[in-house]
């Protein structure tokens, strides 16, 4: 707000690439979160194969599976829970980012177009 009211085109520039940055950053997170995700639902799906073919074994390898799964099952509910939580600040940041560009444009200010290129070397940083 105080960037709109003081019509700084240089610090609303900057609260924009640091909104891409975030939105670049959140986008890759989740990437790295669905296919960690993929990887406990085929874990989860192989353990639970097995459990299967042992419906009758009620031993120590059962039992181990049964917690094997159990576990994934947990490690899978908390990626879905994360990327909810990822969902919502991409929205929030996009949000945000989209009331910049409104604001802006309502107080005749032209922000500066932001560079895929410092989008790109930051996200590579993050990683």
């Amino acid at each position: 707000e105080q960037a709109l009211r003081t019509c700084d085109i240089a610090a609303l520039g900057n609260l924009r690439l640091k909104l891409d940055a975030l939105c670049a950053s959140i986008q890759t997170s989740t990437a790295k979160a669905k296919l960690h995700a993929e990887n406990t639902v085929a874990q989860a799906a192989e353990v639970q194969a097995r459990l299967r073919d042992a419906t009758q074994d009620y031993g120590s390898s059962a039992s181990s599976l049964r917690n094997q799964f159990l576990l994934l099952t947990y490690a899978l509910w908390a990626e879905a829970l994360r990327l909810a939580w990822l969902q919502k600040e991409h929205v929030q940041t996009v949000e945000l980012s989209g009331l910049i560009r409104w604001a802006a444009a309502d107080a005749g200010i032209t922000l500066p177009e932001v560079s895929t290129a410092l989008l790109y070397d930051e996200r590579k940083q993050s990683l």
